[in-house]
């Protein structure tokens, strides 16, 4: 693996990998720091839980990450926890997007007892949209549904109007409702 260029340095200290291994280690991996990240802003959550104070941050562009660590394709999806990190930071990057043509926002929402969703897309009018984000597979998909339906569960309806969508973003394969109410949607049909 080539020296990494300078510039890269002090964003990229934490993130390698051994010379010789085409594998990841995740342990290794940091938190990323200075202007190459995004954080959500803390807001009041939708369901009006108290949150976690911690921000989850993403890169900008999640290709930075695959980059600074070296790695080709091969290399990411050999560790499918690291590949679902990375699917995840460009599924949150294409939904503020999204939302910010429609000049909505997007947040995180972490509560005190543990639930966490990836992605809260909040529009001017007051509806917002929960979105849980999967590489795929049946088992991934109906725990996602769970969160789901568990944050809906939590919504008081004198403070909070009920979400206007539920949805799970997979990486590929064809958009259904699941029989709980939640939409599942490949990230290849998002669009303004």
């Amino acid at each position: 693996m080539a020296d990494r260029p300078k510039h890269l340095e002090p964003h990229a200290t934490r993130l390698r990998r051994p010379r010789n291994s085409r594998t990841i280690h995740l342990d290794r991996v940091g938190q990323p720091s200075g202007r190459h990240h995004t954080s959500f802003r803390r807001r009041p959550s939708p369901a009006g839980a108290d949150a976690d104070d911690a921000p989850k941050r993403h890169l900008a562009d999640p290709s930075l990450a695959a980059a600074a660590l070296g790695v080709n394709s091969e290399a990411v999806l050999a560790e499918l926890a690291y590949a679902g990190q990375i699917f995840e930071a460009l599924a949150v990057r294409d939904l503020r997007v999204y939302a910010q043509a429609a000049q909505g926002d997007l947040f995180h929402y972490r509560d005190s007892d543990g639930l966490e969703v990836d992605a809260i897309v909040r529009l001017p009018d007051g509806r917002w949209l929960a979105v849980e984000v999967e590489l795929g597979g049946r088992a991934a998909v109906d725990n996602a549904v769970k969160s789901l339906r568990r944050l809906a569960d939590k919504i008081d309806p004198a403070n909070t109007q009920p979400p206007s969508r539920l949805a799970v973003l997979t990486a590929s394969g064809y958009g259904f409702e699941h029989p709980e109410g939640v939409s599942v949607v490949p990230i290849t049909v998002l669009g303004p």
